[in-house]
C-alpha cells in the first residue's frame, strides 16, 4: 500500500494478477485504520485501484492524487452522511458514488448514483460476527468486476453477490 495523504491509502498489488481493464473504488472506512504512516494515520480512505500495465492506470491515478489536493473534496468526502450528498459529490466531482447499507439491521441495501441515475441493489442482512472488512472486500470485488471488462453496475451486482456469499459462509473478511 502507499498512504498518499492525510487519511488516504491506496492498496496496490502486482501486475500479474490478471486485470485486464483500468478499475478505481475509493470507499471511506467506518472506523479509521492506522497504517503506521505517522503524519498520515489513521486511514479513513481507501482507493483500491486495478491496473493493466506500468502505464495505463496512471491517468486515473494522478487524478485521484490532484483530487486528494482538493481539501473541499475531501471535506466533501469526509462529512457526506446520506444519499443526497453522496450525489451532489458524483454531479460535482464527475465520479459513481456507491452508499453501502450493510450497517442496517433488516437489509443490506446498496445505492448506486451514477451518471445523475439512482440504481438499488438489494440483499438481505446476514447474520455473521465477522464483518470488520466487508467494505474493502466489496470494493475490490468491484474493482476486480471493472478490471474483468464487466459495466459498473454489473460489477456492482457481481460483488455484492460475493461479498454476501463469504458472509454466508461464515468467512472471516477482516482476517
Amino acid at each position: 500500500y502507499i498512504v498518499l495523504s492525510d487519511g488516504f491509502a491506496v492498496p496496490h498489488e502486482g501486475l500479474e494478477q490478471g486485470s485486464v481493464k483500468v478499475g478505481m473504488n475509493l470507499i471511506r472506512l467506518k472506523h479509521p485504520v492506522h497504517f503506521g504512516a505517522d503524519d498520515f494515520d489513521p486511514v479513513e480512505f481507501v482507493c483500491c485501484l486495478s491496473a493493466v500495465d506500468h502505464k495505463m492506470h496512471l491517468k486515473a491515478f494522478f487524478n485521484l492524487v490532484n483530487m486528494l489536493r482538493n481539501e473541499e473534496f475531501k471535506e466533501a468526502l469526509k462529512t457526506c452522511k446520506n444519499v443526497h450528498e453522496a450525489a451532489y459529490i458524483s454531479e460535482k466531482y464527475n465520479c459513481s458514488v456507491l452508499c453501502k447499507g450493510g450497517h442496517s439491521i433488516n437489509d443490506a441495501n446498496d445505492l448506486l448514483y451514477s451518471n445523475g441515475e439512482y440504481k438499488w441493489f438489494y440483499g438481505k442482512r446476514i447474520n455473521n460476527p465477522n464483518t470488520h472488512g466487508t467494505g474493502c472486500t466489496l470494493s475490490s470485488a468491484i474493482a476486480a468486476n471493472l478490471a474483468k471488462e464487466f459495466e459498473l453496475e454489473e460489477s456492482v451486482k457481481r460483488a455484492k453477490q460475493y461479498l454476501s456469499d463469504a458472509l454466508e459462509f461464515k468467512l472471516d473478511l477482516g482476517a
